[in-house]
């Protein structure tokens, strides 16, 4: 279902007030604050486990340089294609984490549907594209099981209906 283009008013301050005058403005930007912040996955931070992390490194570190070795161990197959994440599969993946956190937020591109917006790009981005086909072929495959359990449901009614007439 391909909605045509509707114009977005976005408003951009560089300097925007996060003091609450009223109790609608208290409301609205604590909500906003909220979201943004979930938005992002900010986790807040323990500062005594990241310095027991750092000990921790730092020992090992220096534990790999009295036996004669770097200090930074390479590991075998840590690349990114190695274990088949390609740009991608990444992109999808960060894009279902932002869904899943979105909160009062509406992503806006890239979208099922939104093919034609490519075009308002300067420049081509193929993972754009590639983005666009993935969440387009996910929209159909949703659909297309919703339909599949909806014949199912009306075939067990029927089977239910002519069991009862019998």
């Amino acid at each position: 279902r391909v909605k045509s283009p509707s114009p977005w008013l976005l408003e951009v301050n560089l300097s925007p007030s996060l003091g609450a005058d009223t109790p609608l403005d208290l409301k609205v930007k604590s909500c906003l604050l909220a979201d943004l912040l979930t938005l992002v996955a900010l986790a807040p931070h323990d500062r005594a486990a990241a310095r027991a992390k750092e000990r921790t490194l730092r020992a090992a570190a220096i534990e790999r340089l009295s036996r004669g070795e770097p200090t930074h161990r390479r590991h075998k197959g840590a690349s990114d294609a190695g274990r088949g994440r390609t740009p991608l599969r990444c992109a999808l993946r960060t894009l279902d984490a932002e869904a899943r956190r979105a909160g009062g937020f509406r992503r806006l591109f890239p979208l099922a549907g939104g093919g034609e917006y490519l075009l308002l790009f300067a420049q081509h981005r193929p993972l754009n594209a590639a983005l666009v086909r993935e969440l387009d072929a996910r929209c159909a495959r949703a659909a297309q099981a919703e339909d599949e359990a909806e014949e199912e449901a009306a075939d067990a009614e029927d089977a239910a209906g002519g069991a009862q007439g019998r």
